[in-house]
């Protein structure tokens, strides 16, 4: 039988794997042999937490406080559940009273940035983040938060330099590569030739494993699909993807997912009773779940995720498919040599395939990428012109804040000159006036008043869709466009000028527009971005027509034919799958 010491070094390899269930039973093997070691019940809660179980997580810290372990601790393990749960709210809490209790304690500091910047507590997290920093100068946490906070900011370069300063001394914190390329995509000063490089460079990152053998004989003549994911749930991907799983042929194929979310949803329920399985694998280890979708006999295995959070794609390294596709949910190139494809809309930019990795291929079905349920689609008042109520022109772009570039404001700020009393409607994830008077000096460095700004403030789901009744013309961010936005958009009748650029990040929102046949709000340039939206908005009779036309344009174009994308999809999957058995039988 091994002894305390030997579980304990095995329990704590196996949580720095991120095998959290294995490592639990471990962590109560060491205490079932008598331990009253706090930092074994400290350990157990946070491999408890990051297996999602909450209550049992935060007993096993109230028996390590018990057992002698400080208070301090206590409160950040606390801070660290409860975050994990996305209640920064209380988990602020928690950690603050972590750091009343010992004020040098790094990691409730660390903690403390992504709660306060998760919040829009943007001056408390800055300052945290310095006050880290002072502590410890070098330490890859307070970076890596410090860089995390600057990306919700707004700050993509400032949040590309940390990342990069956080990879050269830690090459292998491959969460930071990934987020290094979230924040390279939202950044107008990264080539599309830049990302790809660097995505590139990721794999290099991971632990080496080595790739399975290919699945166990065909279990049946279905196409078994397995669908990777955090995010099948209430959030945009699930908002895509869960009503089209019911719209696939039961004959032909059938679904696996590998639920990586710590918190399903009553969405997510809806969407099980459309799959064969559900597998939660969040406290799973690669190397385990890469055996059970072996096991499954997955055909095609696709990613949902590309380099966002929650994503697995050291997973997808490991080959468990023979057919592995990227789509949907980033819209960048992953980098690694054993995803096979990125499903990308029919654009012959996207499809020549020079910024990805990946090879580029497409749906039989115009321009589309994804569609959405017409049903979940708020529609606006398309009869209102907020023109005419307000006697004046109001742009506005409801993206996350994140997505606005200094490129953005610079063009943004020439339609505000150009287009005289006009006013611009941003939405940012903040109540912190500092915050406010960061976004106004942005505009104000192009000489627009900060009179001409209506900044919304965390507004929610039902004042974000009410919002479009007070918008004119949308603008889209660049060079990151909106997805789930821009559908919203234009389903509520707002004409939307966007900037179509050489990467699928950058040419989202064109791909979405084109299939309504509205070219003229399709930008090749910012000069042109500029001019199409000045032109659309002296033209009161051309923003009329579009406003009173374009709900119904969508509903009847092919952005809501779900059917006739799950149709599309299906027989693009057995295509390739077949494609696959060939190369496979000739080598």
């Amino acid at each position: 039988m091994a002894d305390k010491n030997s579980l304990f070094n095995e329990a704590q390899a196996l949580a720095a794997a991120g095998r959290w269930l294995d490592a639990v039973e471990l962590w109560q093997r060491v205490i079932a042999l008598g331990s009253r070691d706090p930092q074994a019940y400290r350990n157990l809660g946070l491999s408890l937490a990051q297996a999602g179980q909450w209550s049992q997580a935060i007993e096993a810290y109230a028996t390590a406080h018990e057992y002698g372990l400080a208070a301090d601790e206590l409160y950040v393990g606390l801070g660290l559940v409860f975050s994990l749960r996305n209640q920064f709210d209380i988990a602020q809490e928690n950690l603050e009273t972590a750091l009343r209790c010992n004020p040098e304690n790094l990691a409730a500091w660390s903690n403390l940035i992504v709660a306060y910047a998760r919040q829009g507590q943007w001056q408390k997290s800055q300052a945290a983040a310095n006050h880290l920093l002072g502590l410890q100068p070098d330490s890859p946490a307070a970076l890596s938060a410090l860089a995390s906070a600057h990306g919700l900011n707004g700050e993509a370069d400032s949040a590309i330099r940390l990342f990069r300063q956080v990879l050269a001394g830690s090459p292998h914190r491959v969460d930071d590569a990934s987020n290094l390329l979230w924040a390279m995509l939202h950044s107008d000063r990264v080539s599309a030739q830049d990302i790809l490089a660097e995505a590139r460079a990721f794999e290099a990152r991971l632990p080496p494993a080595e790739a399975l053998p290919p699945p166990l004989a065909a279990r049946s003549n279905k196409l078994r699909i397995g669908w990777v994911s955090a995010d099948l749930r209430r959030h945009p991907v699930g908002l895509f993807v869960i009503p089209m799983l019911a719209c696939f042929d039961a004959n032909r194929c059938e679904h696996f997912v590998y639920d990586n979310a710590t918190l399903p949803d009553a969405f997510s329920e809806q969407a099980k009773t459309q799959v064969r399985a559900w597998h939660a694998i969040a406290a799973l280890g690669d190397d385990a779940v890469a055996a059970l979708i072996r096991q499954d006999g997955i055909d095609v295995l696709i990613d949902l995720s590309g380099h966002t959070a929650g994503n697995r794609l050291p997973l997808f390294a490991r080959k468990p498919a023979p057919v592995q596709i990227s789509w949907l949910g980033s819209t960048g190139t992953t980098g690694i040599r054993a995803m096979d494809y990125i499903l990308v809309p029919s654009d012959p930019v996207l499809l020549r395939g020079e910024w990805c990795s990946e090879q580029a291929v497409a749906v039989d079905l115009p321009g589309c990428h994804c569609v959405r349920q017409a049903s979940q689609i708020f529609a606006g008042d398309s009869t209102q012109h907020p023109f005419e109520r307000n006697g004046r022109i109001s742009f506005g772009c409801l993206n996350n804040f994140r997505k606005v570039s200094p490129g953005c404001v610079a063009a943004w700020s020439r339609i505000l000159h150009r287009v005289p009393d006009s006013r611009l409607f941003l939405a940012v994830n903040s109540q912190d006036e500092r915050y406010f008077d960061i976004v106004n000096q942005r505009f104000a460095e192009h000489g627009i008043a900060r009179e001409r700004l209506h900044i919304l403030a965390n507004i929610s789901s039902e004042e974000y869709h009410a919002r479009f009744r007070d918008i004119d013309i949308a603008l889209d961010p660049f060079p990151c466009n909106g997805g789930t936005t821009t559908f919203d958009t234009l389903f509520a009748g707002v004409p939307l000028i966007c900037l179509a650029g050489d990467a699928l990040h950058s040419r989202m929102s064109a791909t979405i527009v084109s299939p309504l046949g509205l070219d003229e709000l399709v930008a090749d340039s910012i000069d042109d971005y500029v001019d199409k939206a000045v032109r659309l908005a002296e033209s009161t009779p051309a923003l009329k027509g579009m406003r009173q036309s374009l709900p119904a344009r969508v509903r009847q174009s092919p952005l809501t034919d779900l059917p006739g994308f799950a149709r599309a999809l299906e027989n693009l999957l057995h295509q390739l799958h077949a494609a696959g058995h060939r190369q496979d039988a000739a080598v």
